[in-house]
């Protein structure tokens, strides 16, 4: 269950990371 938790606390981590990035795209294409 441990393994899942890290999974799902890495998927959220990396959405922060991109969401900023793919938002920048639309700004500036």
């Amino acid at each position: 269950m441990k393994v899942i938790v890290h999974m799902v606390y890495q998927m959220t981590i990396d959405i922060r990371f991109l969401t900023p990035q793919l938002l920048m795209l639309f700004v500036n294409p």
